[in-house]
């Protein structure tokens, strides 16, 4: 069944609908929603990593806002009525387990389209994760369907809900994902306290796949404040083996390091991912992740789960574009550490 519009002679600027071969004024969903990858048209989308310190809620739609459209003009007003529909069965999802804690509300007032109208007031689905157990979200993707229920009205007009899932139908998705690092790929915001004091720290860079590196940099260009002073931490050429640089940090100390923020000339001259190495020792280090982005942004916050203490650091880097000529090129302007 296929809604078409038609066209009207009105001084409304309401949209007035009808579908052949069908004489009901038919109700449907108003939803305006762009769905996750993977997920269903109509889908209002969390979210949750399970991290190596525990789930969390990676990211969250906003208000779900709702309203319906009839096909016809209401002949006096319509009163609509949702319905969680937590049992029912959508082939590739799972549904949420009712022990997760997910608490999905309808919203009290009424879905009502008034006489003349052909769309509805606007309402509020609640949902609250404030005590729920992601512990228990370990499927890849869960549904919970919320359907239009029923539609009624004083006038006598014949009314109907349409039978079509992508119209009568919206849903609460999450998406699981595990991560194994202990690097915060989904935040790019800073956690704790600069330090204020790089006595003591050393860096040598290291550019793999050649067969020199220089001894020692600058820190001073590094720290400076100034975007405007740089290490150029690659040469000129368009060879992908030239792509990948590491810095190796000996900070003086150990610190309870909370972010590393690394800030790059130009998105020209910016990376494509990160990956941050941690040892107490200088010898045996661990890989605590890597974050990937595309975003064209040049700062880079390489933040963590919690706190991990060490005093030397690893940070291997890949250049964001191989296109010839200087696109190549990394150009690390600042670089600070937080605890």
């Amino acid at each position: 069944m296929a809604l078409v519009a038609i066209a009207t002679t009105s001084c409304s600027s309401d949209e007035v609908y009808d579908v052949y071969g069908n004489p009901n004024n038919l109700v449907y969903l108003n939803v305006k929603q762009q769905s996750p990858a993977n997920m269903p048209a109509n889908t209002f989308g969390y979210t949750v990593y399970h991290t190596p310190v525990g789930p969390i809620l990676a990211s969250q739609p906003g208000d779900i806002n709702i309203s319906v459209k009839s096909t016809k003009n209401a002949q006096a007003d319509i009163v609509v009525n949702l319905e969680l529909k937590p049992d029912m069965v959508v082939d590739g999802y799972d549904m949420l387990p009712a022990d997760a804690g997910v608490v999905v509300s309808l919203p009290e007032e009424p879905l009502v389209i008034p006489a003349g109208k052909t769309v509805s007031n606007t309402v509020k689905v609640n949902v609250d994760l404030t005590n729920a157990d992601l512990s228990k979200l370990v499927k890849p993707f869960y549904l919970l369907p919320i359907k239009v229920a029923s539609a009624s009205s004083n006038s006598g007009q014949a009314l109907g809900v349409t039978t079509q899932n992508e119209l009568n139908a919206f849903y609460v998705g999450i998406t699981t994902d595990v991560k194994t690092g202990m690097v915060n790929t989904v935040s790019n915001s800073t956690v704790g306290t600069p330090l204020s004091d790089y006595s003591g720290m050393t860096i040598v860079y290291y550019q793999t796949e050649i067969d020199w590196s220089s001894p020692s940099l600058d820190l001073s260009k590094l720290t400076d404040g100034n975007t405007y002073t740089y290490h150029y931490a690659i040469s000129e050429s368009n060879n992908s083996k030239y792509e990948e640089v590491i810095y190796k940090f000996d900070l003086g100390r150990e610190i309870d390091l909370q972010c590393v923020q690394l800030i790059y000339y130009w998105s020209t001259y910016n990376i494509k991912d990160a990956t941050v190495y941690t040892s107490l020792d200088g010898q045996n280090f661990t890989d605590q992740g890597t974050k990937d982005s595309n975003d064209g942004s040049t700062t880079w916050n390489l933040s963590f789960y919690k706190p991990i203490k060490t005093r030397y650091l690893h940070v291997k880097t890949h250049s964001a574009s191989l296109t010839g000529n200087w696109n190549n090129n990394q150009i690390l302007t600042e670089v600070k550490f937080f605890e």
